[in-house]
């Protein structure tokens, strides 16, 4: 088993587990938009940090019930929180660059949820789907 304390190999280590979530091979480069894969990343890279960001993001759920601004809120704000810790040297610099990039990806990957919240037509949480619309009728 290898194991290394290099923060940078352990940043590279997370963005590589994000990145395989987001474009799975066996799944045809098809899978998810990262959210909690990079949730698990930043807790094994720092878990005070984490706790500083998932009750702000999860205020952000509650308060609009969108699931996506939780997502997003959450992706910008671990970047901010791993930047100021980063800053005042509670960790290193790689979990901070790790945090933004992954952050910003988790953002590029929601750019159908952000048009459909610009243009109000994206769905709350408890709202059906269309799926849910089909079989009421039935």
């Amino acid at each position: 088993m290898l194991y290394t304390d290099d923060p940078w190999a352990r940043a590279a280590g997370g963005l590589a587990a994000v990145a395989g979530h987001v474009w799975p091979l066996f799944a045809g480069f098809r899978g998810g938009r990262g959210v909690l894969t990079g949730a698990g990343v930043l807790l094994a890279l720092s878990p005070l940090a984490v706790l500083a960001v998932v009750p702000l993001a999860l205020l952000g759920l509650w308060l609009t019930r969108y699931a996506s601004v939780g997502s997003i809120s959450g992706a910008l704000l671990a970047g901010a929180v791993f930047t100021l810790l980063a800053a005042v040297d509670f960790h290193a610099w790689a979990y901070a660059v790790a945090a933004t990039a992954g952050g910003a990806l988790i953002v590029a990957l929601h750019r159908d949820n952000i048009g459909r919240l610009l243009a109000g037509t994206e769905r709350k949480l408890g709202e059906g789907g269309e799926r849910r619309v089909a079989a009421e009728r039935r």
